[in-house]
């Protein structure tokens, strides 16, 4: 029953996830065990304008437990940004099973995307988190400038490390009904081939243009 409950509740949230995405996703991918079950979540976001991450595009990698809803998943950065330990789990209070006391059910994986990027943009301690007040003056200069450094080659290292090609773009209308498949329907569609061209914007950071083509 709970292993039902638990693919049921995934398969709304993505397809909720896909068509909607909160702003700044620009594409999402998924890896499924091979009973079908979704294990991990991989979302691309883009970095936030005036902020050091402005041009950068990041992979966050969620691990779902097969008790979600009930337990947190794991939240990592999988690319390089100067904010976090890349790989590493972080801390994401209400979020995260590193502070699973104030994980509640009615959770989804929207409000755990929101999340993720409103952290990225806080300088705020915890658990694999680079706090750029924790550095003198002087190297926090370095630490800016380096951070401006990997968004420049953010896209670069995501479509050469990160399996950026498995990923689709949002929004979508998924046209697959079981969780399954929706990896295919994604694939058929939308699916990240080559990097965004300088000046390039997606859908989620202007809503009155339409992006050219399937490329990100």
């Amino acid at each position: 029953m709970l292993k039902n409950e638990h693919s049921r509740r995934l398969a709304v949230e993505l397809k909720q996830l896909c068509r909607h995405p909160p702003p700044g996703v620009l594409a999402i991918g998924v890896d499924l065990e091979p009973d079908g079950r979704l294990r991990v979540i991989r979302m691309l976001v883009a970095g936030a304008s005036s902020t050091d991450y402005q041009n950068g595009e990041y992979i966050i990698r969620a691990d779902i437990p097969e008790a979600y809803p009930w337990t947190p998943p794991a939240i990592h950065f999988d690319t390089p940004s100067g904010r976090f330990i890349t790989g590493a789990p972080v801390c994401v209070a209400g979020l995260t099973g590193h502070h699973s006391r104030y994980w509640s059910p009615a959770m989804t994986l929207e409000k755990l995307a929101v999340g993720a990027i409103s952290v990225m943009n806080e300088e705020l301690h915890g658990q694999g988190a680079l706090v750029i007040t924790d550095f003198s003056a002087a190297d926090t200069n370095a630490v800016r400038t380096a951070r401006r450094k990997m968004a420049v080659e953010s896209v670069d290292f995501n479509r050469q490390n990160l399996r950026h090609e498995d990923m689709w773009r949002v929004p979508m209308e998924p046209d697959a009904t079981p969780l399954a498949n929706l990896c295919d329907a994604g694939r058929k569609r939308g699916v990240l081939t080559t990097p965004r061209q300088d000046g390039e914007t997606s859908k989620n950071e202007r809503a009155s243009k339409k992006p050219k083509g399937n490329v990100v």
